[in-house]
């Protein structure tokens, strides 16, 4: 007999011997209350799950994290490659990313 075979063989004559005390209904019903309230207790980390499923649904938290990371690069990239002296609209040139240059005729 193996040591599977030997454990269940056991186990069904301790269950022949001596049964399993009963578990009076009061207890039980506390301890389900105590899981209820455990289970809808506040924290962190429901607090982030919740907020990872509200900004990229049926996503794992690393895919918003890398997309909110690569768009702040960007930014932090055109922050520190745009001019920040740029010249002012008298001397016929400014700077802007959504408008073209104006000539005057």
């Amino acid at each position: 007999m193996t040591k599977d075979q030997d454990k269940e063989a056991v186990d069904r004559l301790l269950a022949q011997l001596v049964p399993p005390p009963p578990v009076p209904a009061a207890l039980e019903r506390r301890v389900l209350a105590d899981f209820d309230r455990i289970a809808s207790r506040w924290t962190l980390t429901r607090l982030m799950d919740r907020l990872a499923e509200a900004l990229w649904p049926d996503a794992p938290l690393w895919q918003p994290a890398c997309a909110f990371a690569a768009a702040l690069v960007v930014g932090l990239g055109l922050a520190a490659f745009a001019p920040l002296d740029a010249p002012s609209p008298d001397e016929g040139t400014a700077f802007a990313y959504d408008t073209t240059l104006a000539q005057d005729i």
